[in-house]
């Protein structure tokens, strides 16, 4: 009986050792024919190995992709380049069909993998993004043409998103298609469909605290039938919808009220409900949004007119050295008090004002992307050092990542909140929860 198991066992690794040999053998023949591409993963379990596999089939694959992408991110920000090139590989692969794997077995504890696909596979894939992408900007077209703005943004957007998979270019029937790469020429596309959208807003209506603000909305003449847009409120975030070319703001304004209320509106062309049936889609926007290539035109800067409305003395400024002691009275530095004061004693710069009244963070770093992005201010994430020594004024904002708890003017060490006009002695012991991070902000000195 014992003999019968020894032999059993024996027999089964010698089957084990044979089926590793014959895949070892597949492998290599793989590796060897010039018709497959292939990737070799390592990892501590066979589901890891793949994974890496697949990376490394990537780099094989998307070698184009990946050196364009580095080019185009160098030429903004060096420092993101490894991590979009990253992203690129692993992107890569997400949508190829007869990719398959090989289970190499385990070495010095390590498994190994092979992921390969072969170039007729390859070919089809590629073919399939072609289609892909000339489809969605065909309905891209269409709707532009009958100045259906949310139609034909959402369907560029995705249609730039897949072009992050085509392996080489493509010639599409667009205004601005020119050099045959796709991504550059879909941006351009998406930049002036988003640039000729016109806002033509009439003068506020004074309703109690609110003012309202009809916006007309239109594309080469022609009214937008529909588009989602957002804009701060000065109480928060507000996403209204132009229906046949008009649209209602909302505005929450403390006086002073300036008689020209400049307001940053956002195209919001993504489309993001849309994209759950759209898996593929989903994966690639959320390796791809808010990165360097959003597209400059989604933003549009309109004047709105306030009725009857007083400009707010623009010598008074954030306090000079020393004022964090000497100019308020000693009863403003009490300890903070659970509740906000509604209307503070100094007038800070604007977007200071706006930022202190936001709660949400997410719409709190929207409002500080917008900012920056049209120059009215700088943010860090490391410290006040680089602001202070470019000549800014400097503030803090501390936020957890649902609310953000105050934002701080800083100077010699001393930190003044913005919303309750009182003294903070020390950040830490204040607002050192673990879960709260500062992000410093610097603006051009105010006028003093």
């Amino acid at each position: 009986m014992r003999l019968t198991v020894f032999c059993l066992i024996f027999l089964m690794l010698a089957l084990q050792a044979s089926a590793g040999d014959s895949e070892r053998a597949r492998a290599e023949t793989i590796r060897a024919d010039p018709s497959y591409r292939h990737g070799d993963g390592y990892g501590d379990t066979y589901e890891e190995a793949r994974d890496d596999a697949t990376r490394q089939l990537a780099n094989s694959i998307w070698t184009m992709i990946r050196s364009e992408q580095t080019r185009t991110i160098e030429e903004t920000r060096k420092t993101f380049a490894d991590t979009f090139v990253a992203k690129s590989e692993q992107v890569s692969t997400l949508q190829l069909q007869g990719l398959k794997y090989i289970d190499l077995g385990v070495e010095h504890e390590r498994h190994r993998a092979l992921a390969y696909l072969s170039e007729s596979d390859l070919a089809a894939s590629n073919r399939r993004q072609k289609q892909r992408i000339r489809a969605l900007v065909a309905k891209a077209e269409g709707a532009r043409r009958r100045a259906e703005i949310d139609s034909a943004a959402f369907n560029g957007y995705w249609a730039w998103l897949l072009a992050h998979t085509l392996l080489d270019t493509l010639r599409l029937d667009i205004p601005t298609s020119a050099s045959g790469f796709v991504k550059t020429d879909l941006k351009d596309y998406m930049n002036a469909l988003l640039g000729d959208v016109r806002f033509n807003p009439e003068p506020a209506v004074k309703d109690r605290d609110l003012y309202l603000v009809d916006v007309e909305v239109a594309y080469h003449g022609e009214p937008v039938k529909e588009l989602e847009i957002s804009y701060e409120t000065g109480a928060g975030r507000e996403w209204p919808t132009v229906s046949s070319g008009r649209c209602r703001l909302v505005f929450y304004l403390s006086p002073p009220v300036n008689p020209e209320h400049p307001v940053y509106l956002r195209i919001e062309y993504r489309n993001e409900g849309g994209m759950r049936d759209h898996p593929f889609i989903q994966q690639l926007h959320g390796m791809y949004r808010e990165r360097e290539f959003e597209f400059e035109k989604e933003w549009a800067k309109i004047s709105i007119l306030i009725p009857a409305g007083e400009r707010p003395d623009t010598t008074a400024g954030v306090p000079d050295a020393g004022d964090l002691d000497d100019s308020l009275p000693a009863d403003t530095f009490a300890a903070a008090g659970p509740e906000p004061v509604k209307t503070p004693r100094r007038l800070w710069p604007m977007p200071v004002a706006v930022l202190a009244d936001i709660d949400s963070t997410a719409v709190f770093m929207n409002a500080l992307t917008a900012y920056a992005r049209y120059g009215r201010l700088e943010f860090d994430s490391d410290g006040p050092s680089a602001l202070r020594d470019a000549g800014l004024d400097v503030y803090v904002a501390v936020a957890d990542p649902e609310r953000v708890h105050a934002v701080l003017y800083y100077k010699q060490g001393s930190y003044l909140d913005v919303r309750r006009d009182v003294r903070i002695d020390d950040l830490e012991e204040t607002y050192g929860g673990a879960s709260n991070r500062q992000i410093w902000i610097g603006l051009p000195p105010a006028a003093r």
